[in-house]
Formats: C-alpha cells, structure tokens, sequence
C-alpha cells in the first residue's frame, strides 16, 4: 500500500524542522506544502518530488547520519559537480543525486 504524498510530507516537515524548509528543499511555496497536508494534492512533478527526497533524505542518513545528512544535502558536493544535493533534486535530476550516493556508500572519491 502506498503512502500518501500528505503523510510523507508531514514526515519531511518534521525531520527537516518544518513546513517552511521542507518547502525550500522542494522547490514549492509553504502554502503548497500546507494544502498538502490538509488533504490537497500534489501535481505529478511535485509528487515525484517528495518522492525522490524521501529515499535521498533516508539513503544519506544511512550514510551520514541525521545532521549530516541535512548538512550534506544542502553543502557543496564535488561528485554533483560543486553542487548543492538539494538544487539537483529541485531541478528534478534524482538520478545524479543517487549516483552521489552510491559513490559515497561506495568510497569512491570525487
């Protein structure tokens, strides 16, 4: 069963430390995020994009922990090109996010 775009917001907003930066990171404005989560729905784009930040936001705190991942989501990465992590989701290229990822999981250096 698939979890709705609402709970998985409301999950984000709570880990990223509210509605506000869990709009930021997303690209959207906080009223968007606060339709969601009274019941409103997402656009596909904007769905995809909870998404994507959902498995990153967990595939980085398997890596960095917590505060790292928060912290390595919105630094500079060399494997992204000098790059924030979130700019890359924002503009919807999740592959080269996950790639990063990986690489990192892998001990790859940059």
């Amino acid at each position: 069963m698939a979890v709705s775009t609402a709970l998985k917001a409301e999950a984000l907003a709570r880990e990223l430390g509210g509605q506000a930066k869990l709009a930021g990171l997303l690209g959207v404005e906080r009223s968007t995020v606060s339709r969601w989560l009274r019941g409103g729905s997402p656009d596909t784009a904007q769905a995809a994009r909870v998404d994507a930040l959902e498995y990153v936001l967990a595939e980085a705190e398997r890596l960095f922990g917590k505060a790292g991942a928060r912290k390595w989501l919105r630094g500079l990465e060399p494997r992204l090109g000098d790059r924030r992590p979130a700019d890359v989701l924002r503009s919807g290229a999740v592959h080269e996010v996950v790639r990063a990822l990986a690489e990192h999981k892998a001990g790859a250096f940059a």
